[in-house]
Parts: structure tokens; C-alpha cells; sequence
């Protein structure tokens, strides 16, 4: 795949994910029922922003981003779930193993972008990595 099939792939995530996220935000349950909750709108806007920035990137690089529900599903590996009442810990479960999969796409965005001297593409992936660190540190803890 080349930088903007790989970009669009991580747009796409981005989007199911975001989606994926009210799904947990809405239907979490259990005694940590607040901390979940609030973490995952969080973790949903921060989403939808980096999910606007890639798709301006993508702008900005001359092409065209993935725009329909139908691409981002036919393009993410971030699979969708059935509304359902989510304990916490499989909320949390949830939540890291996608972000795994987003920062792992990721990776691979910035590496073709490195190798096309892409360095402002660059610039933008490794800051949604260091937050992705960051966070999976945090859910991590959270699971212990």
C-alpha cells in the first residue's frame, strides 16, 4: 500500500473506532461506571480530532480522504461490536486492544511517510503515538 491507502486505513479506524467508543461510553456498567465513562468521551473526542487532522493531512497531500461509513468499514481493522452492556474490565479490554490496533496502523503511516520524506506527516503520527503510549499505559494500570 502506498502513504495514502495506509492513511486512509488509519482514517478509517479512526472513525469506527470514534464510533465503537459511544458504544462503550453509553453501555459500560459496573462500580467504576463514571471513570470508564468519562474516559471513554475522551478517548472519543480525541478521536474525532485526530480523525479531522488526517483527514486534512490527506487534503493537504493532494488526495482525497475516505468519506462514507461504507469505506471506513470496508478499510478498518478495528471491528465493530453489538450495543450491550459492557462490564468495566471488558470495556477497558475493549478499548486497549483497539488502541493497539490504531497506534499499530499508525506506525506503520509514519514509516512510509519517513520514507517519502513526508516529514509533516511525520510530525503529526508521532504526536498521536506518544499519545497512544501514553494511554495504554493508563488502561493498562486500569486493568491491573
Amino acid at each position: 500500500m502506498n502513504k495514502i491507502q495506509l492513511l486512509n486505513v488509519y482514517l478509517s479506524n479512526l472513525s469506527v473506532w470514534n464510533t465503537k467508543l459511544h458504544n462503550i461510553h453509553w453501555n459500560v456498567v459496573g462500580l467504576q461506571f463514571m471513570p470508564v465513562h468519562k474516559l471513554t468521551e475522551e478517548l472519543y473526542n480525541d478521536a474525532f480530532e485526530k480523525l479531522d487532522q488526517i483527514a486534512e493531512q490527506i487534503k493537504i497531500l493532494g488526495e482525497l480522504p475516505f468519506s462514507t461509513t461504507k469505506e471506513y468499514l470496508d478499510n478498518s481493522t478495528i471491528e465493530e461490536i453489538p450495543a450491550r452492556p459492557f462490564n468495566i474490565k471488558e470495556s477497558l479490554e475493549i478499548v486497549k486492544e483497539d488502541m493497539r490496533k490504531v497506534k499499530e496502523q499508525a506506525l506503520t503511516v509514519r514509516d512510509a511517510a519517513e520514507k517519502d520524506g513526508d516529514f509533516g506527516t511525520v510530525n503529526i503520527i508521532e504526536d498521536h503515538i506518544a499519545d497512544y503510549d501514553k494511554n495504554l499505559w493508563f488502561l493498562s494500570s486500569m486493568i491491573k
